[in-house]
């Protein structure tokens, strides 16, 4: 039994090993296969590689890499023909190539011969075909020899005949278009270029529109000096120039652009710019006097007169001293910046006076008494300089009718004048001031004479 077990073993070991080997071997024959089938896909790569450079050389290159190739006899045909073929290909006719194939041994170079007699026919009609105005010869040509050289060439000359037929009917966009197609100026036939010129100048004149730069205007002016477009391109760089007109603009550059102007309509245009230009600077120097005036508390200003004091200082031995205060309000036309200014104004005060006996000699022995008094005023100052950035030096005016007085020490008419500063709020001034008329009790006129002082702020 153990006999038996153990042959069958032996038996299953040895089927198993047979499988293996089997399989070993199979794999081996398929990746032998798969090299071989890859080395010939080399080969055949520089076999078409020797074939394309067509020399002694990248033949005799192939036999040393394969000497016992798949190729090997093509090769060696093309070797022993190769000088036939170099001699009908050094010829370059159609008669040296017709020789190569009638004598051709082993007709290598078949094939190539063919090709370059079909391209020599091919050049050789297209000599005639080129100078041809109908689009249908060139057409047929195309057909005729698809893989000719003169392929490219062919297309071009569809493409310029097609622009000419453009340009005659008018449509210069379309030639335009067409005629770049065909490789632009210096591809064209002599007569045409200048049929290319027209068209290019009508491109450039379209390109142009209101919003083009002055510099694309000048350009064109430049470029085409006897187009026939110039006039309208200068008109439209004049009209250009005026749009940009800022309102400092001067006579020079306003005479500059009328000078494109090439119509009385286009002048007009440049002379209604010119005139809102300059009505645009009145408008900002009005403005900017109105902000200077604002800035400077406006044309009308309201004012509280804090301090107006003035005493009779002009004699020493006097029978008679005056003294005054006044507070009030005013009105003043035109800023402290103003040249010239007006104001008038009513200040209610005091009038304190002291008075001596009449037969005193000294006059020192004074009676005081103060009575209530109300002085209308009007005043006139003119700024003679600058102090500093923020102030005014003036010279001012003034009289003054008194409402309400004491008619025993009062004049009813004053007049004055003085040097004050303003500022923009605040005015203070120093001035001397005489009645007009005697008062009825007293003769002494110095004691009328008075000087004061006064202090005001201008809202």
């Amino acid at each position: 039994m153990r006999t038996i077990l153990f042959t069958i073993l032996m038996l299953f070991a040895l089927s198993c090993g047979i499988n293996c080997q089997a399989q070993t071997l199979k794999e081996y024959a398929k990746q032998h296969q798969k090299e071989l089938e890859e080395r010939q896909r080399i080969e055949k790569i520089n076999y078409e590689k020797a074939c394309q450079k067509g020399t002694i050389e990248a033949y005799n290159e192939y036999l040393k890499m394969y000497p016992h190739g798949k190729y090997v006899q093509e090769i060696n045909n093309r070797i022993s023909d190769y000088d036939l073929w170099k001699k009908a290909k050094s010829a370059n006719t159609i008669d040296g190539y017709n020789e190569y194939i009638n004598n051709s041994k082993y007709k290598s170079y078949v094939k190539q011969a063919n090709e370059a007699i079909a391209e020599l026919q091919s050049v050789s009609v297209w000599q005639i075909v080129k100078n041809s105005d109908k689009e249908e010869d060139v057409e047929y040509f195309m057909q005729k020899f698809p893989k000719s050289s003169c392929i490219e060439a062919a297309q071009k000359r569809i493409h310029e005949i097609r622009a000419v037929n453009h340009y005659k009917n008018g449509d210069l966009a379309k030639a335009y278009d067409e005629f770049n197609s065909a490789g632009g100026r210096n591809y064209l036939q002599n007569s045409n270029q200048s049929l290319y010129d027209k068209c290019l100048e009508f491109h450039d004149y379209t390109s142009l529109t209101s919003s083009s730069k002055q510099e694309e205007l000048q350009a064109f002016l430049r470029k085409y000096p006897n187009s026939e477009y110039y006039n309208t391109v200068s008109d439209m760089l004049a009209v250009s120039m005026a749009k940009n007109f800022s309102m400092y603009v001067g006579d020079y550059t306003v005479n500059q652009a009328l000078s494109y102007a090439k119509d009385d309509y286009t002048k007009n245009i440049v002379k209604s710019y010119a005139k809102q230009a300059k009505k645009n600077y009145s408008e900002y120097k009005r403005n900017q006097r109105k902000a200077r005036v604002r800035a400077n508390g406006g044309y009308i200003n309201y004012g509280l007169e804090f301090l107006d004091f003035g005493m009779n200082m002009f004699m020493s031995d006097r029978m008679l001293n005056i003294g005054y205060y006044n507070a009030g309000i005013s009105m003043r036309i035109g800023n402290f910046r103003a040249p010239v200014q007006f104001e008038i104004g009513v200040k209610p005060g005091v009038i304190f006076y002291a008075m001596s006996e009449y037969d005193d000699y000294y006059y020192d022995d004074y009676d005081y008494k103060t009575a209530f008094h109300l002085p209308i005023y009007a005043k006139l100052k003119v700024n003679l300089c600058s102090i500093g950035n923020k102030s005014k030096l003036y010279a001012s005016a003034f009289g003054s009718y008194k409402a309400v007085r004491n008619e025993d020490i009062e004049g009813r008419f004053a007049v004055g004048g003085g040097l004050g500063i303003g500022w923009r709020h605040w005015d203070w001034m120093v001035y001397y001031k005489q009645d007009l008329e005697e008062n009825t009790r007293y003769s002494y006129t110095d004691e009328s004479k008075y000087i004061g002082t006064s202090l005001a702020y201008y809202f």
